[in-house]
């Protein structure tokens, strides 16, 4: 994680550590000098998205999350834990919660 975190070279320039410059290079990151940080670029949103898409997780939930929507009557959201957080893989909403929301 070193690696993405940025620093200040010994003249006071904004430096990139060799991670940090390749994902760049690809278009996975981009700097934000004014706070002398990367943010997360569109290609690598949508390189995540495309994961999740390919998940069987989202497909092989998806009966079982519109059949407790129904019986419920409330939103069913599906995800799973990636170290301390979490990721939203897809989620089920009867209309009704579609308008509340």
């Amino acid at each position: 994680m070193r690696n993405l975190i940025p620093h200040l070279d010994s003249e006071g320039y904004f430096e990139e550590r060799p991670l940090t410059y390749t994902l760049t290079k690809l278009g996975y990151l981009t700097p934000v000098p004014r706070f002398e940080k990367y943010q997360l670029a569109p290609s690598a949103m949508a390189l995540g998205y495309a994961a999740l898409a390919n998940l069987g997780v989202r497909h092989l939930s998806e009966s079982f999350r519109e059949d407790l929507m129904r019986e419920t009557g409330g939103a069913v959201a599906v995800g799973g834990r990636d170290r301390l957080s979490m990721i939203y893989f897809g989620q089920s909403r009867n209309a009704h919660a579609q308008r509340a929301a």
